[in-house]
């Protein structure tokens, strides 16, 4: 294969793009095994690969976005996002975002989201993050900072350096010596 036959199929493989590309070109010089889906593989010696492909969407450091982010599986943001977040993966914050967020997962790293969230799953924000806004999540795990109220429908967990400034609704909850609740606690009953 040449240079650019190898960068096509590696590209393929990173990022899901050009499969029929990087197939049509390594098809003249050799033929290449094409693996079979783990529910159609037989008997062959063949490695399988997944039937589909998802890509990470990432928004880069120095990036400035203005509007909403809609994203088919996971999303990393590095860059500086005005605006509202909604995939159906797990997003990963790295950056200062001024807008709701809707997710599967939610991890907040260094940083500030001022928005309301929204995550089926769980939510975990750093010790030097903070949420402004209310969340709605499946799980919390909290060690920085969240202004607003937390409705929970299963734990949440404080560390010891985690402070809430609003309202708990929760089903358990797990909290550390030194961390600050400064609003009511309310314990559902299922």
């Amino acid at each position: 294969m040449s240079k650019k036959d190898n960068f096509n199929q590696a590209f393929y493989e990173v990022f899901g793009v050009g499969k029929e590309d990087a197939r049509k070109n390594a098809s003249t010089e050799k033929a290449v095994p094409v693996s079979e889906p783990v529910a159609e593989k037989k008997s062959k010696n063949v490695s399988a690969v997944p039937a589909q492909h998802t890509a990470k969407t990432y928004l880069a450091p120095g990036t400035v976005m203005e509007g909403t982010i809609t994203a088919k599986g996971d999303i990393e943001i590095a860059g500086e996002l005005k605006g509202n977040l909604v995939t159906d993966g797990v997003a990963t914050v790295r950056s200062d975002i001024k807008g709701n967020a809707t997710a599967a997962g939610l991890f907040v790293i260094d940083c500030v989201l001022e928005g309301d969230v929204t995550v089926s799953g769980q939510v975990q924000i750093s010790e030097k993050s903070r949420i402004v806004g209310n969340i709605h999540a499946g799980e919390v795990s909290c060690a920085g900072t969240v202004v607003g109220d937390l409705d929970v429908s299963e734990n949440v967990t404080l560390d010891e350096k985690a402070r809430i400034e609003g309202n708990i609704t929760t089903k358990t909850m797990t909290m550390a010596r030194g961390a600050n609740i400064c609003g009511s606690l309310e314990m559902k009953n299922d």
